[in-house]
């Protein structure tokens, strides 16, 4: 009887602990919405590795990069690689709407942290740097208005 009561206290001792885990783990899509960079297509298109060790092509949501072979694409490439690069974290935040373009990217807003400790969305830093424009058809999306505050008060 004794080692009966001695599993039980054991039983309700892990599945609590694993229940705390549980409830406190980062919540996502995936196991976890941080994701890894793999590489960065142009300025409003990367290639990340989610928690599950998939790679995820992502198209930056609300944002429009200068076309690929010019000097502003490759400046925009170049500082969306900086930020990614020397951010501690990246975090994806799908569209909850329109989870996928017609070319099969996930549609995302991409939060990164530069080691503030605080979270930067990185559309918006990449709008107020004038390194790329608004993209119209995102107009309404979650944080779209975030995009054109940035975009107002950007250096010309």
């Amino acid at each position: 009887m004794l080692w009966l009561r001695l599993f039980l206290v054991v039983f309700v001792l892990i599945t609590g602990f694993l229940g705390y885990r549980t409830l406190n783990q980062p919540t996502g899509t995936s196991s976890s919405p941080y994701v890894h960079l793999t590489k960065v297509i142009d300025g409003d298109t990367i290639r990340v590795t989610n928690a599950s060790h998939e790679e995820v092509k992502v198209r930056l949501i609300g944002v429009d990069a200068p076309e690929l072979g010019t000097a502003a694409s490759f400046q925009a490439a170049l500082a969306t690689a900086e930020l990614l690069e020397n951010a501690k974290t990246i975090r994806l935040e799908p569209d909850p709407g329109d989870p996928k373009d017609k070319y099969g990217r996930v549609l995302g807003w991409i939060w990164i942290d530069d080691g503030s400790g605080k979270e930067i969305l990185l559309q918006e830093k990449l709008v107020a740097l004038g390194l790329v424009e608004l993209y119209r058809d995102a107009a309404g999306s979650k944080y779209y208005s975030r995009l054109e505050i940035a975009q107002q008060y950007r250096p010309d």
